[in-house]
């Protein structure tokens, strides 16, 4: 079982390559962790490729897509073979809590659900 801040990959079938998500609660709920694109979203979050268990990006950051958390089991993460790449820095979960606390495309419910299950791990 993940915890709030590891770094979990596996290959997506949909996406047709490895994705990576960042565990935001115990209980199985992830955020997309990306490589930047031409397009932001007001929910993406930037995070320094330093504070990032993963190969660094020609940009120098990562994104955290905080507009769709999702679920993903235990048994789903063991069927699809993923492996914990490693953690996220402290300081880049204290900014992203800020971050999500900001934020207007998250409900209240999604925004408190983020913020309690990473406050607690800090």
């Amino acid at each position: 079982m993940a915890k709030p801040g590891d770094v979990v990959g596996f290959w997506s079938d949909i996406a047709g390559k490895h994705k990576f998500h960042l565990c935001i609660c115990p209980t199985g709920k992830y955020l997309f962790l990306n490589s930047p694109k031409a397009r932001s979203y007001p929910g993406d979050f930037h995070v320094p490729c330093s504070e990032v268990p993963l190969d660094p990006t020609p940009e120098g950051y990562s994104i955290v897509s905080c507009g769709a958390p999702m679920a993903i089991s235990d048994a789903e993460l063991k069927k699809l073979k993923a492996t914990t790449k490693g953690r996220v820095s402290n300081q880049a979960l204290k900014d992203l809590v800020a971050f999500v606390e900001s934020l207007t495309t998250l409900s209240q419910d999604e925004k408190d659900e983020i913020v309690d299950s990473l406050a607690e791990w800090l």
